[in-house]
């Protein structure tokens, strides 16, 4: 039975370290969560990957409006924002949202 909704944001979906840890997360988790995936970058080389797990993946940009319209559609309990730009999109849109626990993974300084 799935009844918490995760949302991982982030930056790209290219082949890095961030990247394949979520896809290895995602594959363990979706028998146990609703998960969704948004990406700022929409190129990624592991978007393939997460498309035959059943996992729907957003291309959203840099924009907030956007991923603050895909968080009211979506709902999600849980939200983990991964690498700089999209930590930093999240707590901007966080600041004014309390109906979701936001989780960071910075995971670098620059990108």
């Amino acid at each position: 039975m799935k009844s918490i909704d995760i949302f991982y944001f982030i930056t790209s979906l290219g082949i890095g370290g961030a990247e394949k840890n979520l896809l290895l997360l995602c594959k363990e988790l979706k028998d146990f969560f609703d998960i969704n995936v948004a990406v700022i970058k929409k190129e990624g080389a592991l978007k393939s990957e997460f498309v035959k797990l059943n996992i729907p993946v957003f291309e959203i940009g840099t924009s907030i409006s956007e991923y603050k319209k895909l968080l009211k559609n979506l709902n999600p309990k849980i939200v983990h924002a991964i690498l700089p730009r999209a930590c930093y999109i999240s707590r901007i849109v966080k600041k004014k949202e309390d109906n979701y626990f936001l989780i960071n993974s910075q995971r670098a300084v620059l990108q």
